[in-house]
């Protein structure tokens, strides 16, 4: 059955209400806005080598084609993981104020190196505890706005955020590691190559994620559980072709610029 979704124009979340377990997503999508190039490219935090290796990048990105040798450079949708990926995961059950979200370091130049090569971002994260009654609907868009205001992204319509607020017992359909919230962003964003969309995260949910939707995936150890499942990988052949950073700034200045730390 075809799943019903709601866009919600705003950065307030105005009008926006959560649909029943397995019924669908609760879908945020920021104002439209044209901000160009040079106010992302500002914010990214790039030094004079960086910013040649950044002209060079939008350079393989216009040439790019479906025969291009690297698929990261014709990447057109970053999704990204919330806890634990842009912010600091602060344990179970999750952040509950937004005064306890805390950007990683970097993240918020990572998300504005991604916007200024043209690359729309999707967060798709799990949020158990609205459905076990530990945070209310107006709190989590209290969090949400936050976490915009932080990356100072508030007014991009390259930007949206997906959110499953159910737990496991709710047997939803759109709670990772399903990739629904994935398939969701693609048709947010009008793609239909899921080759077209990173998806980067720090559990092995969000590696599940990935692989059930066909995109590409890296890990970040940002977390506990990301520095965990690093170590778990490196001794498990069938996923030797998964990219683990440090970081997410750490990722997309290799995947993004081909500049390594």
């Amino acid at each position: 059955n075809s799943l019903d979704s709601e866009s919600v124009l705003s950065v307030n979340f105005k009008d926006r209400s959560f649909l029943p377990p397995g019924q669908g997503l609760v879908v945020s999508r920021s104002e439209s806005s044209n901000l160009q190039v040079l106010q992302y490219l500002n914010k990214s935090g790039l030094n004079a080598v960086e910013q040649f290796a950044f002209a060079d990048a939008l350079q393989r990105r216009s040439e790019c084609t479906m025969d291009s040798e690297d698929a990261i450079d014709c990447v057109e949708l970053l999704c990204l993981d919330r806890d634990g990926t842009i912010n600091h995961d602060v344990g179970s059950p999750g952040v509950v104020r937004s005064s306890d979200l805390k950007l990683i370091e970097g993240a918020h130049e990572s998300v504005h190196l991604a916007l200024a090569l043209g690359v729309a971002i999707c967060v798709v994260t799990n949020q158990s505890a609205v459905s076990k009654n530990l945070l209310s609907e107006s709190k989590l868009e209290e969090i949400n706005v936050q976490m915009q205001k932080l990356l100072t992204i508030e007014e991009s319509d390259q930007f949206s955020i997906l959110v499953c607020p159910h737990q496991d017992s709710d047997l939803c359909l759109c709670r990772k590691p399903s990739e629904l919230m994935i398939v969701e962003a693609m048709k947010l964003f009008e793609l239909e190559n899921a080759s077209k969309v990173l998806f980067i995260g720090d559990t092995e949910r969000d590696l599940q994620c990935a692989e059930n939707a066909g995109t590409d995936f890296a890990l970040v150890e940002s977390s506990h559980y990301g520095a965990q499942l690093a170590r778990r990988l490196t001794i498990q052949d069938e996923y030797e072709h998964i990219s683990s950073y440090s970081s997410l700034k750490v990722a997309l200045k290799a995947m993004l610029l081909h500049v390594y730390e």
